[in-house]
């Protein structure tokens, strides 16, 4: 049986519809980059200030001052880069979603807290972009994203946080039963671990309970 095209090769056909310079953006490029949207992105592609093209089903966007480190191609489709991507969807949801997205983008290491910073910073408030609202994401960033593993872990350290208790080591590695594993978040000394467990990273129940 025949196969549809793929979510990438519809995304391509409408920017190369767009013509030179046009890349995929917003919730397009998020889901491409598979940040965790609260719902399906819209078709939604950026050209250059002085191009009006029009693409049918897609959302057109314009922008004059976007560098090109800020756009890159990701499975062969021109599209935002993760700091661009997170800034241009700001205004669209809360601090928590964007809040989100960005401990995702940097757990799987496509970016650096440090480059959201400079962009929101660079780039003025426009086409979406709060930067009172970015300021506040990354004033909450807890320290240590890039080494935890899943939101669950950035749930238990921001409980952690909340309370006023010493800071964990994330991730810390041991030698159990021969094998070497790490601990979610562990105190050391006291020898007390802080397990974060969902099923999320599980293919089955059988590697939960083993683990």
């Amino acid at each position: 049986p025949s196969v549809g095209p793929s979510y990438e090769q519809r995304v391509l056909t409408g920017v190369l519809s767009a013509g030179f310079g046009a890349h995929a953006s917003h919730e397009t490029a998020a889901r491409l980059w598979e940040l965790p949207l609260p719902h399906p992105a819209v078709l939604e592609i950026t050209t250059a200030d002085t191009r009006r093209p029009i693409v049918p089903g897609a959302r057109m966007h314009r922008t004059t001052n976007t560098e090109r480190m800020d756009v890159t191609t990701l499975r062969g489709v021109p599209v935002s880069a993760p700091p661009l991507v997170i800034y241009s969807l700001s205004t669209r949801f809360s601090v928590a979603q964007i809040g989100r997205m960005t401990d995702d983008a940097v757990r799987r290491r496509i970016m650096r807290l440090d480059d959201l910073a400079e962009i929101v910073e660079r780039l003025r408030p426009a086409n979406g972009r709060s930067r009172r609202k970015m300021r506040i994401v990354l004033e909450r960033r807890l320290p240590g994203v890039e080494d935890r593993e899943s939101d669950l872990e950035d749930f238990v350290l921001a409980a952690i946080v909340r309370f006023d208790l010493p800071m964990p080591a994330a991730q810390l590695p041991i030698d159990f039963d021969g094998q070497r594993r790490r601990i979610d978040l562990c105190y050391e000394n006291e020898w007390l671990a802080l397990e974060a467990k969902g099923f999320r990273w599980y293919k089955a129940r059988t590697e939960f309970d083993r683990d």
